[in-house]
């Protein structure tokens, strides 16, 4: 049995089996333990980047923005389809929207089936509701929030007023009760 050099050199490291635990469930504490044990910890060696590898663009730079990308994104750039059916195309929602008219007496034009005429009204009513919130935050300003108060030395302080209902400061006290979320913590 002779062995020879060739032998030694052909011979490849073999390449170390991946871990799959995709398909394990740990239902304890200890069970996640025993199985984060069997994870490796992969070291990552940062690269060294030589000076000579960097480039400095000898270009004058603006902090203004292009032209191209302040103009509005055009409706067919989105990759989804419009929503309003094909027939009300040609009516503007805003229009609908803007006035307390149900909007089948404000236009001839009906979408085919029912379930586009459901569809196209409730798309009325949300920019109407969206309207109506739009009025309501105008109408609360950040002055409502702040209290100037004069002390007895005279000298006058300024403090902000916290919610009643969630003690967050510049909150009127609206949309914290209507959208009131508990937060679950499960450590």
């Amino acid at each position: 049995m002779a062995i020879k050099l060739d032998d030694f050199l052909s011979k490849k490291k073999e390449v170390a089996p991946i871990l799959d635990l995709s398909k394990c469930t740990a239902n304890s504490k200890e069970e996640l333990k025993k199985l984060l044990e069997k994870v490796p910890e992969y070291l990552e060696i940062p690269e060294k980047i030589k000076p000579e590898d960097i480039k400095v663009r000898e270009k004058d730079f603006t902090f203004k923005t292009p032209k191209r990308e302040l103009k509005p994104p055009s409706i067919r750039e989105y990759q989804f389809v419009d929503p309003v059916p094909a027939e009300m195309r040609g009516v503007r929602l805003e229009d609908l929207s803007s006035v307390n008219i149900p909007w089948k007496m404000l236009t001839p034009l009906r979408p085919k089936n029912k379930l586009e005429d459901e569809f196209f009204s409730r798309l009325v009513e949300l920019g109407k509701l969206r309207l109506q919130t739009e009025e309501r935050e105008k109408r609360i300003s950040a002055t409502d929030f702040v209290r100037k108060m004069k002390s007895k030395a005279g000298i006058v302080e300024t403090r902000v007023v916290s919610c009643r209902e969630c003690g967050e400061e510049f909150c009127a006290g609206e949309a914290c009760t209507e959208f009131l979320y508990e937060v679950k913590k499960n450590f």
